[in-house]
Parts: C-alpha cells; structure tokens; sequence
C-alpha cells in the first residue's frame, strides 16, 4: 500500500492513494476506528490519486500527480480571481 501526501497546511493535508476501490473501504474503516481521521475528512481523499493519463512507470505516477496539483491550483486560481 502505498500513500501519497500531496501539499496542503498542518491544519488540512491533501492525500491521495493508489488502493483498489475494495481496499480503500476497508482501510477508510479502519482509518474511522482507529480515529486517525473522521468520514468528513476522508471525503476529502482523492481516490485514485493524480489524473487519469495511464501511467504505468513511477516516473508517470509522479507526472500524474504533479499535474493533478497543477490543475487543482488553477481552478483556486480562476475561484479566487487572483493570482497565487
């Protein structure tokens, strides 16, 4: 299992993984019991993680993932009128 922690504040991290969707219910279970995080904030999670430009190798999941950042930042861009 592997999870990938993406920018975000001590008070909000952004995350991502890499799970099958019948591993995710489990582990967002086990997350809920163990209190590490509430529903709420699991529906935060971006399950799978990164766009969808099939990658295969390490190198193109990390792509994937920047690139995801890149568009999340330029839609806050384009919300917020501003330029960040």
């Amino acid at each position: 299992m592997r999870l990938y922690c993406a920018v975000g504040s001590i008070s909000r991290l952004h995350f991502g993984n890499d799970w099958q969707p019948s591993e995710e219910a489990v582990i967002f279970s086990q997350f809920v019991d163990d209190g590490i995080a509430t529903p709420e904030q699991l529906e935060q999670v971006e399950c799978p993680v990164g766009l969808d430009i099939q990658a295969v190798s390490v190198q193109e999941i990390a792509v994937s993932v920047v690139a995801r950042l890149v568009q999340r930042r330029a839609n806050l861009r384009r919300a917020l009128g501003a330029s960040i």
